[in-house]
């Protein structure tokens, strides 16, 4: 099973949730976005750099594609989690208020 089929972090507690959803408010999150596709780029350029004339050629791009694959679907997996994570939160709250706002308004 690949870990971009399911989210991660199912068993995050509200409070983590929204430790999560500020971070997307934080100024170094768009840095962190940046790294993963840094990451990302980096591992599909080594496998661009595999020289077809090399003596191990289909071994050694076999390789780099697999770790590059492997890149991507972790980083794929992390940001569909981290999104998974933080609406889920979102709804959380909004349903709370809801359940609060009912409970405060008199009938």
């Amino acid at each position: 099973m690949s870990i971009t089929k399911t989210p991660l972090g199912k068993d995050l507690t509200q409070g983590e949730r929204i430790y999560l959803a500020s971070l997307a408010h934080h100024d170094g999150f768009p840095v962190l976005q940046k790294l993963f596709d840094d990451a990302c780029r980096a591992a599909t350029e080594e496998v661009m750099k595999v020289d077809p004339a090399s003596p191990n050629y289909k071994d050694v791009l076999a390789a780099k594609q697999a770790n590059a694959r492997a890149i991507h679907e972790f980083c794929d997996a992390i940001r569909k989690s981290f999104n998974w994570n933080v609406e889920i939160g979102v709804q959380e709250v909004e349903k709370e208020a809801a359940k609060e706002e009912k409970r405060r308004s008199p009938n």
